[in-house]
């Protein structure tokens, strides 16, 4: 199974966070944006939807899993600092 089909399995869950842009859904940066107020370790699910969130922005790409897990990652450890 493919990293985006993992992805779209799990965003289906129950209680996944999503917003409604437009015709799509897609996840909430975990961040919180600029003001995230509590310092804490960047978790994996929170990883996995904004890697989500970047793939459904970038028009749903094949191939490009692993440069949006990644970009996710460094963006949400931004938002942390």
């Amino acid at each position: 199974m493919n990293v985006i089909a993992r992805l779209r399995r799990r965003l289906s869950r129950p209680g996944a966070r999503t917003a409604s842009l437009g015709r799509s859904t897609v996840p909430v940066p975990a961040c919180g944006h600029a003001g995230h107020a509590v310092r804490r370790p960047v978790e994996e699910d929170e990883i996995r939807r904004h890697a989500y969130e970047i793939w459904e922005r970038e028009g749903r790409p094949e191939g490009r899993a692993e440069e949006h897990w990644r970009r996710a990652k460094t963006e949400l450890r931004r938002c942390r600092r």
